[in-house]
């Protein structure tokens, strides 16, 4: 029997968000898997303001689009979609299930429900809970996230933190892991010069990508890095891409966002930190793959794609040992408690100081990195489709 699935769409037009990605690589996996088709249907709901028609990957499947326009900020417009448009436009097309890609879904319900929690960071770490307004939006999601007959995650780690905050049995948890594309390899010694010369990096650089709130703990990471410097075998600079917060974020919550280039210049590294600013896809992938050393010291991941990214790139990698880091990282790089810098001074130096730790770590990067397909993503997720629907 025919069963039709409803999948929300609303960060289908922005593919730099987690959320984003996340439903844009699903959706090709879906059907380049050959997973939905069949006896199983999959339309991608889209909110009436989306572009959809050029893009690509619209032409995989089907899409239905909301008529309709609406003056509101972009919170109140975000919360209209999940709560009103969304399952209006699930209860006309007939859905059987509808699944949002993150946690928020209509509270009043057209169908089963499948919703993907990525990760519980406002309710396990008090400095994201943010406004009042947000704390409101948070248990609006938390209610609809319990009342799913199925709740996917990207992780052990978050599957046991859902299991515990949300107080939801066992059995209504499901981890699909998450992947990364193949835009990220190693590369040959050309193109990594070239990636080099682009960004005016010496050969061997320290690189970290992502982002700059107080978990991703990046004063640590620049703390280890200055104790490190005077015993590294060759000097080493420090690159690191993403956007800092500006003044006004910072100082409107500095618990939430440290003041990372200030420490940099109290630690008087200068231009031994360089700071690459927002980097795109392709160049993140170069990035990755033409340095000597990539450090992650976040103290809390529902999953941690950039590490995973790293390790696809067969760059050697030095990361927290916490949360669900172990569970993506495995053996393939060295993990360490990242809550002390003395701790990452000590691993960075074992690797940028023994070339033969240095060519271990870049051949079981991509080994370890090839056990998460989005192919293996799509399947978990499909058979957790049908779980629901009983098919």
């Amino acid at each position: 029997m025919l069963k039709r699935v409803g999948i929300n769409g609303y960060f289908w037009d922005k593919p730099f968000t987690g959320s984003g990605q996340y439903t844009r690589e699903l959706w090709r996996a879906l059907h380049a898997a050959g997973l939905v088709g069949g006896d199983l249907r999959a339309t991608l709901l889209h909110p009436p303001e989306q572009k959809v028609a050029s893009d690509s990957d619209a032409a995989l499947g089907a899409h239905y689009q909301v008529q309709g326009r609406w003056e509101m900020s972009d919170n109140l417009r975000e919360l209209w979609w999940e709560q009103v448009e969304m399952g209006d436009a699930a209860r006309m097309l007939s859905m059987d299930l509808l699944h949002s890609p993150y946690m928020a879904a209509p509270l009043r319900q057209p169908c089963p429900l499948v919703v993907t929690v990525h990760d519980l960071i406002p309710l396990r770490l008090p400095a994201y809970r943010g406004s009042l307004l947000f704390r409101i939006y948070l248990r609006l999601a938390t209610m609809t996230a319990r009342r799913a007959r199925l709740i996917l995650t990207d992780s052990l780690c978050s599957k046991r933190d859902i299991i515990a905050l949300l107080r939801v049995p066992e059995q209504r948890v499901k981890v699909t892991y998450l992947a990364v594309g193949a835009q990220y390899h190693p590369a040959s010694v050309e193109q990594q010069a070239e990636t080099r010369a682009r960004f005016g990096l010496p050969e061997g650089y320290i690189f970290y990508i992502g982002g700059f709130d107080v978990r991703k703990n990046v004063i640590g990471l620049l703390r280890a890095y200055a104790a490190a410097l005077t015993d590294m075998d060759s000097p080493r600079v420090l690159a690191i891409a993403g956007k800092p917060p500006d003044d006004k974020a910072r100082l409107s919550n500095p618990a939430l966002f440290p003041d990372v280039q200030g420490e940099a210049q109290r630690l008087g590294l200068g231009d031994k930190v360089r700071w690459l600013g927002r980097v795109s896809d392709a160049d993140k992938a170069a990035l990755y793959a033409a340095a000597g050393l990539f450090v992650f010291p976040s103290l809390y991941e529902g999953f941690g794609l950039d590490p995973l990214e790293a390790l696809a790139s067969g760059t050697p990698l030095v990361c927290a040992n916490g949360s669900s880091l172990p569970e993506v990282v495995g053996d393939a790089g060295i993990l360490v408690d990242a809550h002390d810098p003395a701790n990452l001074r000590t691993a960075m130096l074992a690797v940028l100081n023994d070339e033969a730790k240095q060519t271990e770590l870049r051949a079981r990067g991509p080994q370890q990195a090839a056990r998460f397909t989005w192919e293996r993503t799509a399947m978990a997720t499909v058979a957790g489709y049908r779980q629901v629907l009983g098919v």
